[in-house]
């Protein structure tokens, strides 16, 4: 009987997490790869596997990553410069969201209509 993707989950985060982990920068972002700089697309899915690995290894509470200050400090700098579009302003919310960064009801409201509208502009 073949393994469903749920029970083979774990060994696939397995093999995975030490590649994302080693993509991650000294600035608190993670790169596609060890050689390429931060970015917050990167960042976004990178935490994305680690939170899903946490998940699914059955310990409690979160990765030790995301409550790294650097990180923080990575995602507070992107959210204070202007977003590249919707894309970007969805990643960089849910990036922050999973770092546990709290947001306030104007400033969600300021990225997803003000932002992205000035990035258009820039086009």
């Amino acid at each position: 009987m073949r393994e469903t993707v749920s029970e083979r989950l774990p060994a696939i985060l397995g093999a995975t997490v030490p590649f994302v982990e080693a993509r991650r920068k000294k600035t608190g972002g993670f790169g596609g790869t060890p050689g390429l700089p931060a970015t917050i697309e990167d960042t976004y899915h990178a935490l994305h596997v680690l939170a899903l690995a946490q998940m699914t290894s059955g310990r409690p509470g979160a990765p030790v990553c995301l409550a790294d200050e650097n990180l923080r400090s990575y995602l507070t700098g992107a959210r204070q410069s202007v977003p590249a579009g919707a894309r970007t302003t969805y990643h960089l919310l849910q990036a922050s969201r999973l770092a546990g960064l709290e947001f306030s009801p104007s400033a969600i409201e300021r990225a997803v209509f003000t932002l992205p509208r000035a990035a258009n502009a820039l086009d």
